[in-house]
């Protein structure tokens, strides 16, 4: 509980630090203002967050008509998102997360966390976290995933061949690296929040789950896709773009409609509220997962020209949702 006047983000961050860092306890933040408030939303909120950082579940991904891709396949849920910190900061350096489904229904999730080069957006040695991720994986459901889906967020048009060429290599080589005759199928998707597009009907915004396909590159997979409600003005729509959807063996690779949903479905995940988000949860745990790295640095700064370096996180809090 802050006490009054305790609302800087210091005492916060510092309270998450130690917590995540030396103790290994979960901690969730209050501000003795707002608990006293008695406001409903605000305390769902909190005991919704509390329930996930201890373990529970607040939603499922329903089964339709159809099977997903989570029921077709032994399905892992990759997301990765890089935060840059202004060029005045204390810190510099640029923040990676990558957060990784632990289950088959992409319910439960864990992540990493490492300091990056300043300002560098491509995700260098991709192959040293997703190792971590796959042996947690296989630790936790007892199976290899058949296909991992990596949805990439904050790329540009510039950096897409980028991805391709350093971040799918990177996850590649992970692959053989745990196992030379592993080859899952892998489909990535970036999610780009910064266009230009939005779409509307004449008297209202659209409703969630509104997919426009890419009229602008026909020769390429992509889509605008709306899966919340805007509470005020015109809502924003994701550009989703489909970098890689490949198949190995028989297999046949979702289709587009498949990866719409599947995507629509994720949006609905993000436990700590009760309506679907602008994108799926994974993206969201991505990000608040490097916000939350930042905190855990200690005040020590290492050399800029550093490649990859992990952000320690207490044993106990490893593979849990502690960045919540």
């Amino acid at each position: 509980m802050l006490a009054h006047g305790s609302t800087g983000s210091a005492v916060y961050g510092e309270i998450k630090r130690i917590a995540h860092t030396q103790i290994g306890v979960q901690t969730q933040c209050v501000r003795y203002q707002k608990a006293r408030g008695h406001h409903p939303r605000l305390l769902t909120q909190i005991l919704l967050k509390i329930n996930v950082k201890l373990g529970g579940n607040n939603s499922a991904i329903v089964q339709g008509p159809t099977a997903s891709i989570l029921d077709k396949q032994t399905t892992l849920v990759l997301s990765a998102d890089v935060c840059h910190a202004s060029f005045a900061a204390h810190q510099p350096m640029s923040i990676v997360g990558v957060v990784w489904s632990m289950d088959k229904q992409a319910q439960r999730f864990a992540g990493a966390v490492v300091q990056h080069p300043q300002r560098m957006e491509i995700i260098e040695n991709l192959d040293v976290i997703m190792r971590y991720a796959l042996r947690s994986f296989y630790a936790k459901t007892g199976s290899k995933p058949q296909r991992i889906m990596y949805y990439r967020d904050g790329a540009n048009e510039s950096q897409v061949s980028w991805i391709r060429q350093v971040e799918l290599t990177g996850i590649r080589r992970a692959c053989k690296l745990i196992d030379p005759d592993y080859v899952p199928s892998i489909t990535a998707i970036i999610a780009r929040k910064r266009h230009h597009a939005r779409f509307m009907l004449p008297q209202e915004n659209c409703r969630p789950g509104t997919v426009v396909q890419d009229w602008a590159a026909p020769q390429e997979q992509s889509f605008f896709m709306l899966t919340h409600r805007a509470l005020f003005g015109v809502s924003k729509p994701v550009h989703y773009i489909v970098l890689q959807n490949d198949a190995i063996g028989n297999d046949q690779p979702p289709t587009l409609s498949e990866l719409q949903t599947l995507t629509y479905q994720l949006a609905y995940q993000y436990p700590i509220v009760t309506r679907p988000t602008t994108m799926p949860a994974s993206l969201y745990y991505a990000h608040r997962l490097a916000s939350r790295g930042r905190m855990q640095l200690n005040r020590n700064p290492i050399g800029r020209g550093t490649l990859l370096h992990l952000i320690p996180v207490h044993e106990r809090l490893q593979n849990t949702m502690y960045f919540l």
